[in-house]
């Protein structure tokens, strides 16, 4: 829990601090995915926590953004029983996963697809799954 609560003050925390959302990766989705590694059988009060505070940033769809919260943590927890998350590969690829669908998702929602924006949202999804291996050393991981 304190993992996930870190990384979001941690996301708050960048997203204030710099001037563009798309510099700034996605602590949320590492977060969530990395405290339920360490914490399978909580998933779902995990990904609620995330949710809520996605919720609260989000300016127009907030019960998608909820949703799509739980349904990265169901997906998290789905990989913890199929493959050893113990591999930082795997988990690697389980956030860039995550980021891409949470990223790309609300581009959709947002029906905003224009060439410039769906690069800088693949610059957010690659800055995003090469922040994982700091934050898992960070917080020991």
């Amino acid at each position: 829990m304190g993992l996930l609560l870190g990384c979001l003050a941690a996301h708050h925390l960048a997203a204030m601090a710099v001037p563009s959302p798309w510099g700034v990766p996605d602590l949320t989705v590492i977060g969530l995915v990395l405290a339920i590694v360490k914490q399978p059988q909580r998933w779902l009060s995990l990904s609620a926590i995330a949710g809520i505070f996605m919720m609260a940033w989000a300016i127009r769809f907030p019960v998608p953004v909820f949703l799509g919260a739980v349904g990265y943590g169901w997906l998290a927890w789905r990989t913890t029983r199929q493959w050893d998350l113990t591999d930082r590969r795997v988990v690697g690829a389980v956030v860039g996963i995550t980021s891409a669908l949470s990223t790309f998702g609300l581009l959709w929602l947002h029906e905003l697809w224009s060439p410039p924006l769906v690069g800088l949202a693949a610059l957010r999804v690659a800055v995003t799954t090469l922040c994982v291996p700091a934050v898992r050393l960070l917080a020991k991981v």
